[in-house]
């Protein structure tokens, strides 16, 4: 398969990407990958984390938080992937949206910017800056900055439509481009049960005070009470997600496609699990001497994880993933 070529913009339009910043053509300069710099930092899986086509473009990992290439990647530039009509989009998930009605018949969705040069309906054309990546939108504020990238086969009214094309597999074919391979391994239905923490631990906020402050980040707060790092446990088997660089620190999410629950740990210390490994209730997915917030979404619902914590685990909770 061709490789596309890097090519380097020279445009100083305030809609266009700024000097020297690299934009990635596809051979023939039909199309241009979305996010633009130094492509070998960035990095997505096939499948989005909720088994959809979309795809999330974050930094590589093993690119350190707080190093250049990090901070550069927080301020990249998002461009046109094809020459076409540009309409703003924003939505309460998606925060600063934009849809991209291409030329080629295709309609391209790109959500979560921090700020966009669209402030309504114009051509633009490949390669042309659109905006700037970020982190908006009603859950994405608190995690990690990202662009969320889906494309369908048609135009649509509106926004609900189908991402019908794995975006992933599109960069393959039009980029030469792969995605991390991080193909779960088979697993099965199961619910939440048990704590995070073993006692002794303190809740220093329930899922109430929280909620009252912020119903988007309705969690509970829990602290050890040891001065040394204590285990982290999983309460939940299904596939597991980290994000490096949010408001709340590094968190750990584990989701059940089977069921739809999902639980996320945000302040732990360390963990050695990577994005896509699979893990079981019981086992140990990091440590922490710090407090962490512990959530719970119940089909996307934010519901009290407390509730979890007295339903009977099952024979195969068991383990230790770092030891």
């Amino acid at each position: 398969m061709q490789v596309a070529c890097l090519c380097l913009l020279f445009l100083g339009m305030p809609s266009t990407v700024s000097a020297r910043a690299q934009v990635l053509f596809s051979p023939s300069g039909t199309y241009a990958f979305p996010v633009a710099g130094d492509v070998s930092h960035m990095a997505w899986t096939h499948d989005h984390w909720d088994g959809g086509n979309a795809v999330d473009i974050l930094p590589a990992p093993d690119i350190a938080p707080g190093s250049q290439a990090f901070r550069e990647f927080d301020r990249s530039p998002i461009v046109a992937v094809v020459s076409g009509r540009v309409d703003p989009a924003d939505n309460e998930l998606g925060g600063t949206a934009l849809l991209l009605f291409g030329d080629d018949g295709r309609e391209y969705y790109y959500a979560h910017l921090s700020s966009t040069t669209i402030s309504s309906s114009r051509r633009v054309r490949v390669g042309e800056q659109i905006g700037t990546i970020g982190r908006t939108g009603r859950w994405t504020r608190y995690i990690e900055i990202h662009l969320h990238f889906a494309i369908s086969s048609k135009w649509h009214d509106g926004l609900y439509w189908k991402n019908d094309i794995n975006a992933a597999d599109w960069f393959l074919h039009t980029f030469g481009l792969h995605w991390i391979d991080q193909t779960p391994i088979p697993y099965s239905a199961a619910m939440p049960h048990g704590s995070p923490l073993r006692l002794p631990y303190r809740i220093l906020t329930t899922f109430a005070q929280t909620q009252a402050v912020n119903p988007d980040m309705a969690s509970i707060r829990m602290a050890p009470t040891s001065a040394l790092p204590v285990p982290v446990y999983s309460t939940l088997l299904g596939e597991v997600r980290i994000l490096r660089d949010t408001v709340l620190g590094l968190r750990v999410q584990i989701t059940n496609r089977h069921t739809g629950q999902t639980v996320v740990y945000s302040g732990l210390s360390s963990t050695s699990l990577t994005t896509g490994d699979v893990v079981g209730a019981g086992q140990i997915i990091g440590r922490t001497r710090e407090p962490i917030d512990y959530m719970y979404f119940n089909r996307g619902t934010l519901t009290d994880p407390t509730t979890t914590f007295n339903l009977a685990p099952s024979s195969s909770a068991s383990g230790d993933l770092l030891n």
